[in-house]
């Protein structure tokens, strides 16, 4: 079993906070790409019009050691050896050039990894660069279940995420032409 989800981006998949210069409450990164407008421009229309796949390959963790900041490992979020199937605690994602699987569009490592202690809703969203032969975690976060399975708030996360979106606009990729939708 390959146990990789293979996701085309679509409509309703994806939302970028901020587009307009409006921000998150202390965003991820020191708010790099939402402070500067020409960043966060790029940002959005380099993730739309150059990706088109997105892969998630899950796997068991490596439980690799925690590092201080800004150092950091994959795999050091969830708990060693777990993930195996049916269990989905760790995967690696790639993003891919026009929906060509051999072609990733990625510097870096990106993962999910399952938080031991989240009672299952609570993940790493790892984001690992590579400089000079060391691992570096600057930009990683949190990422926690909101809704359940029928579209009802888990507290306390939805209402964390309301103040953290707080009057920040999102734009969102659905295809639609008419601007008042």
């Amino acid at each position: 079993e390959e146990r990789k989800l293979i996701m085309p981006l679509s409509p309703f998949n994806w939302a970028w906070a901020g587009i307009d210069g409006t921000m998150p409450t202390n965003p991820p990164g020191f708010g790099f790409f939402y402070r500067n407008e020409y960043w966060a421009r790029y940002t959005m229309v380099q993730l739309v019009a150059n990706t088109t796949c997105y892969t998630i390959q899950f796997s068991e963790c490596p439980g690799t050691p925690s590092l201080p900041w800004p150092f950091g490992l994959p795999g050091h979020a969830c708990r060693r050896g777990s993930g195996n199937p049916p269990e989905l605690a760790y995967a690696e994602l790639a993003a891919h050039f026009w929906g060509m699987l051999e072609n990733e569009n990625q510097n870096g490592q990106y993962t999910m990894e399952l938080h031991p202690r989240g009672g299952g809703e609570s993940w790493l969203r790892g984001i690992y660069t590579r400089v000079f032969g060391l691992s570096y975690d600057l930009t990683s976060y949190d990422l926690v279940r909101i809704l359940d399975g029928d579209g009802n708030p888990v507290e306390p996360h939805h209402s964390e995420y309301m103040r953290y979106i707080d009057k920040a606009n999102l734009a969102l990729w659905f295809n639609y032409t008419n601007p008042a939708v």
